[in-house]
């Protein structure tokens, strides 16, 4: 786990809670789909995988909100949470043309082997894929 330091700041017009000091993140680790590398983590160790599909992808960014760590802290409270970054976004690599829903379902293909999941039926979306 990394710890992140202290990030003054605003979101949406209200103050955040940015109260980062000491806060570790699990390991950010990769995979390749096809030539392309995608970002993962994994958070917590319940008895079930659960796949977080977020809006937009950063593995790094949440982690600096209190709201988004309790709520992952709530997931992994029942399940292994995992969480990736989409191609062309975060830490995952930015190929030219993102592809087909196809591709984005290998990406997730790709990240559930890595993490060694099994017998995976569970996935939140935010807001679209």
């Amino acid at each position: 786990m990394q710890a992140l330091g202290v990030l003054p700041g605003k979101l949406a017009g209200r103050s955040a809670e940015w109260d980062t000091l000491g806060v570790d993140i699990p390991e950010i680790e990769y995979t390749r789909s096809g030539d392309v590398a995608i970002a993962y983590q994994t958070f917590g160790d319940g008895p079930h995988d659960l796949v977080f599909v977020p809006s937009f992808s950063n593995l790094v960014f949440p982690w600096s909100n209190a709201d988004w760590r309790e709520m992952y802290g709530r997931f992994a409270s029942f399940s292994r949470l995992i969480m990736f970054d989409k191609r062309g976004t975060g830490l995952s690599d930015r190929p030219r043309e993102l592809g087909q829903i196809e591709t984005r379902m290998d990406d997730i293909r790709a990240v559930l082997d890595a993490a060694g999941a099994e017998g995976f039926g569970r996935q939140i979306r935010h807001r679209g894929f």
